[in-house]
């Protein structure tokens, strides 16, 4: 995680520390999970479920309406799945978003609102247990994954952005395993999933 954000403040030094904007961040996320086969329920275990993410934020402006921004944000996913004690098991990540975002500057408006879109690699770090059960599936979380992140929103007044992120991982988030009697033999099988979900946040410039 230090390497990831030494990177990122290397990185916005280098574009110019001078027009760098520094804000708060927060907002809702709803979760989902991509498996290929779904066992036991375990996709609706995951899916659908109301989480929420705060943090701050940094804007590098540049040229021709671009800019670079990153964040380091708590995420927490509510999911309906139990930890090793039993108890409702709440997923606690760090998120680093680094996003190249372009904001449309429309003559007579652009100050009031600019349209905007955006996208780029998320870097998630796991706080919270990486072990859940459900029903009779056993399974684990990774404690590092890479996801990928497109976006719209709105700016206004050159300080308050709404936007509404979707967030697809580029590897398997968790690893799962049940056991099946087939032809009188016990059989190990292995579930993997990916993370799927959206995110609704307001971030305030200073």
């Amino acid at each position: 995680m230090k390497k990831i954000l030494l990177t990122l403040a290397t990185i916005f030094v280098a574009l110019g520390a001078n027009a760098i904007n520094i804000g708060l961040r927060g907002g809702l996320m709803v979760n989902s999970l991509k498996i290929k086969m779904d066992q036991q329920g375990l996709k609706e275990a995951f899916n659908d479920k109301l989480g929420w993410q705060v943090g701050v934020i940094v804007e590098v402006p540049l040229p021709l309406g671009l800019a670079v921004d990153g964040s380091v944000m708590y995420n927490h996913h509510k999911l309906d799945v139990l930890d090793a004690g039993g108890k409702y098991y709440n997923r606690s990540t760090i998120g680093i978003p680094i996003n190249l975002k372009y904001k449309l500057n429309i003559v007579g408006v652009g100050r009031i609102i600019k349209p905007m879109v955006y996208t780029g690699p998320e870097f998630g770090i796991l706080l919270s247990k990486d072990k859940f059960k459900f029903n009779d599936i056993s399974g684990t979380f990774k404690h590092f994954n890479t996801n990928w992140n497109v976006g719209f929103g709105v700016e206004l007044f050159n300080h308050l952005q709404i936007t509404a992120t979707y967030c697809m991982g580029l590897n398997k988030s968790l690893k799962a395993s049940y056991e099946d009697i087939i032809d009188g033999k016990t059989v190990t099988s292995l579930v993997k999933g990916s993370d799927r979900y959206w995110t609704v946040t307001a971030a305030y410039m200073f």
